[in-house]
């Protein structure tokens, strides 16, 4: 075909803008959470009720598409038994040397550059909020070290419940003043900010960290992980999509649904369904999962630097070509 050719250059002339690229990206992205959402509750239900009838692990494996060794810990860990070096540990290493040098960098490149703004402003926190999971793996692993961390199956609101209406009142007490009101103010609030860059309404992310906090109070500990960073990535596209503005949907709007929560969401697919029957997971577990993460910001900021510097040696305007059809 000649680049005349009208079925040719049709291919290149799509309609389909960058904001509307992002915009279905960050679609998919909330329509996977809630699939995913709904197997986990399910796959919770069934497990609850394999135990009553007094098996250890969920068995009818034809009721849910999770595997067993996930509902037993909601981690996939081959490695479980090494002082520091479990997989708790693995992940904690792998995000930390990946995103500490990563972030010093960004600090650093832009009281050089002012180029990238929006990319270095959506890796810088997204880096931020992965050394707090790496932190909370690694806390994690401490505590079960030191066994102080308490039994997977254990439900928050349940055991303080029955601290406030024990013999001994004060534990419950202790757990609210030293636990749940600084784990509100000093984690679920910060780490959601990072996520929810765009809002300008305080009162939202402070709701958010209340369903945050509640939710997580209400299931199994082991399913605390998996529940954050489920709620994390939903509150992200939400802001995305509600509080950018449609002249702001560029090139960069488009390209991190797509490099970072959508990859995202099929590895905890993967991580929650083959545990036992992947290789990868089997040997490698959930360090696969925070490996992408950790490294999805970098190629993403990697990207849009590249396009940056392209764009500006033909001359152009990327802040304004990034807002341009695809073409």
């Amino acid at each position: 075909f000649s680049p005349n050719n009208k079925s040719y250059a049709s291919i290149f002339t799509m309609s389909i803008s960058f904001r509307h690229l992002g915009n279905c990206a960050h679609a998919i992205n909330l329509l996977n959470i809630a699939a995913y959402a709904g197997c986990a509750i399910n796959a919770y239900q069934v497990d609850i009720e394999s135990r009553r009838s007094g098996l250890t692990e969920t068995t009818n494996n034809t009721k849910t598409l999770f595997d067993p060794a996930w509902l037993e810990e909601g981690f996939c860990q081959p490695q479980n038994s090494i002082p520091l070096w479990t997989t708790h540990d693995q992940s904690a290493y792998v995000m930390l040397v990946i995103s500490v040098p990563f972030l010093l960098y960004l600090f650093w490149s832009s009281r050089k550059d002012a180029t990238n703004s929006v990319a270095r402003k959506l890796s810088f926190w997204a880096t931020v909020g992965a050394i707090g999971h790496a932190f909370g793996h690694a806390l994690i692993s401490f505590g079960k070290r030191e066994d102080f961390y308490p039994p997977g199956d254990s439900i928050g609101v349940i055991d303080i419940r029955e601290q406030l209406y024990g013999p001994t009142p004060e534990d419950g007490w202790r757990v609210i003043l030293c636990g749940l009101i600084p784990s509100y103010f000093f984690f679920w609030i910060p780490l959601l900010k990072t996520y929810m860059l765009n809002t300008t309404q305080t009162k939202l992310v402070f709701l958010v960290a209340a369903l945050g906090q509640f939710g997580a109070l209400c299931l199994p500990l082991k399913f605390g992980f998996a529940y954050a960073q489920t709620l994390l990535f939903a509150s992200t596209s939400i802001d995305q999509l509600a509080f950018v503005s449609a002249a702001d949907k560029g090139f960069e709007y488009a390209l991190w649904p797509i490099m970072t929560v959508l990859p995202n969401g099929i590895l905890s697919w993967v991580e929650s369904t083959s545990c036992t029957s992947s290789i990868l997971t089997r040997r490698v577990g959930h360090v696969t999962y925070d490996l992408y993460m950790a490294s999805s910001y970098v190629l993403f900021y990697l990207l849009c630097l590249a396009r940056s510097r392209f764009s500006m040696r033909l001359g152009e305007d990327v802040s304004i070509s990034s807002k341009k059809k695809i073409a």
